[in-house]
């Protein structure tokens, strides 16, 4: 698996005004609708930081005052909002003024023109895939200095999480969450209806029971027994499906795209397959009610309502689900796995770093440490937002809420990240282009990923170039 277009707005004194709430949902429909590039190349191995001593618990003596903007908003935004007077306590030396502000893919531009302005926040929030290009683009400073003063190594954060990070040589952010993509949600009563006792473990037993749970009648779709297509937008969905397939989609040591890896090709025929079988016009209009575009589908109250049988989900849908059935039984388990291949699942999430030309970065970064790299301040916040930090140690493991525990072995076996590449918003814009050319029949799987390498390569070797 950023989210809603939302306001800038200051939560001081005002946190129990915001309404709105953050989905992470909605940062993964939004991720695959822009074609933006950065520049940059090269990237740190993760064996960089290994052996190195672990974190310190006391506080840094950093001291003065610190802007933050952070993404959380209405229950969330309230819940961080004690969150953030614990670190305010926890801190006496550092004055800390948090805002809400709008951190999406397609309106950071505010942050981006403090930047150029030289009056950047202290600290922001930053979607996983975008620390790279922010990094080189000069949005991000490097924390690599900070990282080994703190004595964190690789090994204390979930592996794809870290990974996102590093990039030309450099550590750019740390993270906040690791969201496991995704939860595979069955309903037990439309299975039990079918007598159908068990979710599937294997992709063919998830294909099979798909088709056995679509009901069509007078030729228009009643009832859908998976939606391949709409794991938050075509992009993500590829990506899922693709790394389900055994595919890969980027050579890191090479910067060479590979979307069309013949496993991520067969996944794709396989999406196109179930397009044609019941006629991709009318899946459209069986979801149209419920969202006419990828950022707007609401595939949680589909699930809810017993219109949808089973598909992968994020751990954010769980609200939509007591909202609109909240006695509903279902279940939630993991991918189900492609031939003589493992259970795949990747990482998304949010990360925090220092912007450029920040004021005061050591008391930045000791904010950033606490709550990114602290058992008790990731504790904290994990519990405010309700999702996982990206921080092993973080004594949120030990509490997490039960909604959350069918996520935990996902993220413990978690194998994936997008491409950490300057290029990857324009990558995830071409996926989403070419994915949709081919489930509209435009053009062949083949002939549509080809077309995606190519695109994506070219623009890349452009940015290489320019660096």
């Amino acid at each position: 698996m950023s989210d809603d277009s939302r306001s800038k707005a200051a939560l001081s004194q005002d946190a129990g005004t915001l309404t709105s709430q953050l989905s992470r949902g909605r940062l993964l429909r939004g991720a695959a609708a822009l074609g933006a590039g950065l520049a940059g190349a090269g990237t740190l191995p993760i064996e960089a930081l290994q052996g190195q001593a672990a974190l310190a618990a006391e506080p840094h003596a950093a001291s003065g005052s610190i802007e933050v903007w952070y993404p959380y908003t209405g229950t969330f935004g309230q819940a961080f909002q004690k969150v953030l007077n614990d670190f305010q306590s926890s801190h006496p030396n550092i004055a800390l003024k948090a805002t809400y502000a709008a951190n999406d893919l397609s309106s950071n531009q505010k942050l981006f023109a403090a930047v150029a302005a030289g009056l950047p926040p202290d600290v922001t929030w930053v979607d996983g895939p975008e620390v790279s290009g922010w990094g080189v683009r000069g949005i991000l400073q490097p924390i690599d200095k900070y990282v080994k003063q703190a004595g964190l190594k690789a090994s204390d954060f979930w592996t794809p999480a870290w990974q996102q990070l590093l990039y030309a040589g450099h550590i750019w952010a740390l993270p906040f969450t690791a969201d496991p993509n995704f939860g595979f949600f069955w309903n037990k009563k439309l299975f039990a209806d079918a007598g159908i006792k068990e979710p599937p473990k294997t992709f063919d037993e998830m294909n099979r029971i798909a088709q056995e749970l679509t009901i069509v009648k007078s030729g228009n779709i009643q009832q859908i027994g998976l939606l391949p297509w709409n794991v938050y937008a075509n992009a993500n969905s590829m990506v899922t499906w693709g790394w389900v397939f055994g595919g890969s989609f980027f050579d890191q040591a090479t910067n060479k795209v590979t979307a069309n890896d013949p496993r991520v090709v067969a996944a794709l025929e396989w999406m196109v397959s179930y397009a044609k079988k019941y006629g991709i016009t009318k899946i459209s209009s069986f979801t149209a009610p419920f969202g006419n575009t990828p950022t707007t589908f609401q595939v949680g109250q589909v699930f809810a309502i017993g219109k949808l049988a089973m598909q992968p989900m994020g751990p954010w849908e769980i609200n939509a689900i007591n909202q609109f059935n909240p006695g509903m039984q279902y279940g939630i388990t993991k991918m189900p796995a492609y031939k003589n291949l493992p259970s795949s699942s990747w990482v998304g999430g949010w990360c925090v770093g220092i912007p450029k030309g920040a004021k005061n970065p050591d008391a930045a970064w000791e904010f950033i440490r606490w709550m990114c790299a602290s058992g008790d301040g990731t504790g904290k916040a994990g519990l405010a937002v309700s999702d996982f930090p990206g921080y092993k140690g973080s004594t949120f493991f030990k509490n997490m809420p039960s909604t959350l525990k069918p996520f935990y072995p996902i993220l413990q076996t978690t194998m994936h990240h997008r491409p950490v590449t300057p290029a990857e918003d324009y990558y995830m814009g071409q996926l989403d282009q070419e994915v949709s050319n081919a489930l509209y029949g435009k053009k062949t799987p083949k002939q549509a990923l080809t077309d995606c390498t190519n695109n994506v390569q070219k623009y890349l070797n452009g940015l290489l170039k320019k660096s």
